[in-house]
């Protein structure tokens, strides 16, 4: 039985496939980009975060820690984050079952209505694609909707086993020219591209979401290149637009980092109108996420 390494789970997701959703995270990603708004998702090890505002001064970290709370020799054994009772500490990336992780779906099942369901994201969950496969087919036999949430970098005989229990796709499409899809993400798009390709006719319901992200890609010329693409590829699918925000942020002072686009602000309402109506003008079926 594969084990998954997960980040966290989030119950009652509304922005991660059709209707209310239990969307699993999985810790590690093979993609680099400069705006990831789940950096704890990155690495395949565990990352731990102090959110030191919601400390309370109990000390009980320190009296379980192994390291005397250097984060520097943070061993990542999670003991400090078990005993927190402000949960000011947070440990992503743990070990669970696809049976423990079947579970909980079962739970939520109640509240998903006849849209909603799961969804797998990260991260890449495709980097652990048998404990995807493994969870998936436990889903789909227990008449759940499921989704995968890809950045498509994986070969594409890994989605291959997943279509026969994949209702849902949801695939990125970040930029439009390989120079700066190597700039802001490390790397190549030639593989994501063949996959979408792949996708277009793969026989499942998919969906491609592009990030907007002033500075990067927020552009009449991204949104032009983008559409002709997926024009070319014979894409009939939805086309979601998902505005930059930095809710994020939060999280990279927890991990220590700088956060590279403190000082970006989100596209306006109007320029994401504007470039919902150009990829509309050309046939697409576009609709930008509203967040709540």
């Amino acid at each position: 039985m594969p084990d998954a390494i997960l980040s966290h789970v989030q119950r009652g997701s509304l922005h991660d496939g059709p209707g209310v959703r239990t969307t699993f995270f999985f810790q590690g990603c093979n993609l680099r980009c400069v705006w990831c708004h789940n950096p704890e998702t990155i690495s395949m090890e565990p990352s731990l975060m102090i959110y030191s505002r919601k400390c309370i001064g109990c000390e009980q970290c320190a009296q379980v820690c192994k390291r005397g709370l250097s984060r520097k020799d943070c061993i990542h054994c999670g003991d400090c984050t078990e005993v927190c009772p402000a949960d000011a500490r947070v440990l992503s990336g743990k070990m669970w079952t696809t049976d423990e992780m079947f579970r909980i779906a079962q739970r939520e099942s109640r509240f998903y209505g006849k849209d909603g369901g799961v969804t797998v994201s990260g991260g890449e969950p495709m980097l652990q694609w048998e404990a995807v496969l493994e969870f998936l087919t436990k889903c789909k036999a227990a008449g759940m909707h499921t989704a995968v949430d890809t950045a498509g970098n994986v070969p594409w005989v890994r989605y291959e086993n997943l279509i026969p229990v994949t209702d849902l796709f949801l695939m990125d499409l970040k930029l439009s020219t390989d120079e700066e899809h190597r700039k802001w993400t490390g790397v190549s798009r030639s593989k994501i591209l063949d996959n979408i390709r792949r996708f277009s006719t793969c026989g499942r319901e998919v969906w491609i979401r592009m990030p907007i992200i002033p500075g990067v890609n927020a552009t009449n010329e991204h949104i032009d290149r983008a559409s002709d693409e997926l024009l070319s590829f014979g894409f009939t699918g939805l086309v979601e637009l998902l505005p930059f925000h930095r809710l994020g942020a939060g999280k990279y002072d927890a991990l220590g980092w700088s956060y590279p686009f403190a000082d970006t602000d989100p596209p306006t309402d109007e320029l994401m109108d504007e470039l919902r109506m150009r990829m509309k003008d050309r046939g697409l079926n576009v609709k930008i996420r509203v967040r709540k």
